[in-house]
């Protein structure tokens, strides 16, 4: 992705992170977390890429994969750095990898990931549905300019089934790539571009489903510290360094949302759905496992090196299940 030429506050707090790292020992697998191994990643677009380096570095995961070679384009070089998922595959890819059902780290669908076999293993991070449309529209964008304009219409691609190939505006955008996550919840290969239409209510009500029986964990995007916290507890595994770090640091400064004025009022109605859920089991889950912003701060945030670094960055602000469904305009998605 673009270079930073002026580094923000969100840049400064990756290069703090890096000068903290250590060598740490991952230690023997907790319970807590064999039960969920081998794990298989569910990359939704533009909803952090960062988190495979949550995953990776795991005890029993990766076993061969140093502690301070994060997975980033810095670490894995080759492609230009742009495609360093492609390079850490190549090596990593074989065996080395046996907490990982699969190294690949695509858009794939729910159903391309040995979806029988992995139920209740797949881990995600989940975004603000129209913080994601934003994002993910600015990334086309983006392509646009430093690829042929083919490969960026490719259906494949995660912005792919375009119904021409006139570059749409953002609201145009919204109306035909809306409910991303629902179909790659529900149906084949790389569904999150618009070719094959908007999800209908039963694919909602089915993707609703299988993010409440077949993942192991769903963090939020919005919430990062929070959700690392969250995974930590769950899995009784300490918070480490690379938890937090952006492999993908593209914005000035990243932890300031995006206007969403832009999209005049446009939802994404589908997945708008599917992000209630995830605030609400995610809210759940803190209440479980007894976990709030203040044990954060000893339990994983300290220990992982954040001191000083959180209280530079701004949080968003939390938002309730209650509070989200409110904001829906589509109440008869109600599944």
């Amino acid at each position: 992705m673009q270079d930073i030429e002026h580094p923000g506050p969100g840049q400064e707090a990756a290069n703090m992170l890096q000068r903290r790292a250590h060598k740490r020992d991952p230690g023997p697998v907790p319970p807590e977390l064999q039960k969920v191994l081998p794990i298989t990643w569910f990359h939704v677009p533009k909803a952090g890429t960062s988190f495979v380096n949550t995953i990776a570095h795991l005890p029993g995961v990766c076993p061969t994969l140093p502690e301070d070679r994060w997975l980033d384009a810095k670490h894995f070089p080759n492609y230009g750095g742009l495609y360093w998922p492609i390079q850490f595959t190549e090596e990593f890819g074989h065996g080395d990898c046996p907490g990982l059902a699969d190294t690949a780290m695509g858009h794939d669908s729910l159903l391309m990931k040995n979806y029988t076999e992995q139920k209740g293993r797949f881990m995600t991070m989940m975004r603000s549905p129209e913080q994601r449309m934003i994002s993910a529209y600015k990334d086309l964008l983006w392509a646009v300019a430093d690829e042929p304009l083919e490969n960026v219409l490719a259906d494949w691609r995660s912005w792919g089934g375009l119904p021409n190939t006139t570059i749409p505006t953002l609201e145009e955008w919204m109306d035909y790539g809306s409910g991303c996550v629902t179909r790659m919840l529900t149906r084949d290969k790389q569904p999150c571009g618009g070719k094959g239409g908007l999800p209908t209510k039963m694919e909602v009500k089915l993707a609703k489903e299988r993010l409440q029986n077949d993942f192991s964990f769903i963090g939020i995007t919005d919430d990062w510290p929070l959700s690392m916290c969250v995974f930590s507890a769950m899995f009784n595994v300490p918070c480490f360094t690379s938890m937090f770090v952006d492999d993908r640091q593209v914005r000035i400064d990243n932890t300031v949302p995006y206007d969403e004025s832009e999209l005049n009022g446009k939802k994404d109605i589908y997945d708008d759905v599917l992000f209630a859920e995830v605030v609400r089991m995610f809210h759940g889950n803190m209440k479980k496992h007894n976990v709030t912003e203040e044990s954060c701060w000893d339990a994983c945030w300290r220990p992982a090196g954040l001191e000083g670094v959180l209280n530079r960055t701004k949080t968003t602000e939390r938002t309730t299940p209650e509070e989200l469904l409110d904001t829906l305009q589509y109440v008869h998605y109600d599944v």
